[in-house]
C-alpha cells in the first residue's frame, strides 16, 4: 500500500469511527448530556494572535472536550498549538480528552472512557472554574 492511500484509509476509519461516536453522543445516550460536533473555541494568545481550536466533540454541560488526534496529520506546529489550546481550555475548567486515531475504532471503550472522564470531571470543574474567574477578575 502506498503512503497517499495509507493516509486515504486512516482518514476514512477515522471518519467512520468518530460518525459512531457521533451517533452515540448526540442521541444523548452518555448521562443525559447533549453534545455538539465541530464545536469551534476562539483562543488568543499572549502576542494577539487569534487561533481557532475545533474540538470534535463538546459537552458544555459537563465541562468536557473530546479531541480525536490524526496519527499521520500531526506536525510539531499543530502539536505545539494543540497543546497550547488544551491548557487554556483546562484553566478555564474543560478537560480535554485525547483519543489517539487507532483507538476510536473502538466505540464501546472510547464512550466507557468518556463516561469516566466526566464522572471525574464533575469533581474538578466547579473549583477550576472558581480558580479561572478569580485569575480572570
Amino acid at each position: 500500500m502506498t503512503v497517499s492511500k495509507h493516509i486515504i484509509t486512516n482518514r476514512q476509519r477515522i471518519a467512520i469511527g468518530e460518525e459512531f461516536i457521533w451517533q452515540q453522543l448526540k442521541e444523548r445516550k452518555v448521562f443525559g448530556l447533549a453534545f455538539a460536533r465541530q464545536y469551534p473555541f476562539y483562543l488568543q494568545r499572549p502576542d494577539g494572535e487569534r487561533i481557532v481550536f475545533n474540538a470534535d466533540f463538546y459537552c458544555h454541560d459537563a465541562g468536557i472536550v473530546v479531541r480525536i488526534i490524526n496519527c499521520e496529520a500531526v506536525t510539531v506546529e499543530s502539536a505545539e498549538q494543540a497543546a497550547w489550546a488544551k491548557t487554556q481550555l483546562e484553566m478555564r475548567g474543560i478537560m480535554v480528552i485525547e483519543l489517539p486515531c487507532d483507538e476510536i475504532a473502538d466505540v464501546k471503550n472510547v464512550l466507557m472512557v468518556i463516561k469516566r472522564e466526566i464522572k471525574y470531571n464533575s469533581k474538578q470543574t466547579v473549583s477550576a472554574q472558581a480558580n479561572y474567574a478569580a485569575v480572570v477578575a
